[in-house]
């Protein structure tokens, strides 16, 4: 029978993620972490916590028990298994940031974000449509 540490790891290694790189997103401290794993000790209720607020789609049922779904949301989730995504440290804080964020600011984000790629895609068309000029070097 798979055990709440068999859980919170087959979690993180879907995530693609190392130890100490799930202990940057949800706080767990390593250590306890490798414990919790290795089925040494059990998880806290703050370390829970700390895993549902890191990500919010997780089913405390499913870790805790293993019964129900894995993920409270799985409508909303996106599952690539052809083509894994392995995301930096940057880029999965941002993505950790975004999803702890008010559907107001997500929104805000968005928008910017949106804002960003459009003012780089137009600087990219300048750069591409601009005549080369030839630099002649006289010896």
């Amino acid at each position: 029978m798979e055990s709440i540490g068999d859980r919170i790891k087959s979690f993180r290694n879907e995530l693609g993620l190392t130890q100490n790189e799930f202990c940057i997103m949800t706080g767990i401290n390593q250590g306890r972490l490798s414990d919790m794993e290795g089925n040494k000790t059990k998880p806290s209720f703050g370390a829970l916590e700390a895993i549902k607020k890191a990500y919010p789609d997780i089913s405390l049922d499913w870790l805790i028990s293993g019964n129900d779904m894995k993920n409270d949301n799985i409508q909303n989730r996106i599952t690539i298994k052809e083509n894994p995504i392995s995301l930096t440290i940057d880029e999965s804080n941002l993505l950790n940031f975004y999803r702890k964020t008010t559907d107001n600011g997500k929104i805000l984000i968005q928008e910017t974000v949106t804002e960003i790629w459009a003012e780089n895609k137009r600087c990219k068309s300048k750069l591409s449509s601009s005549p080369t000029d030839e630099i002649s070097v006289d010896e």
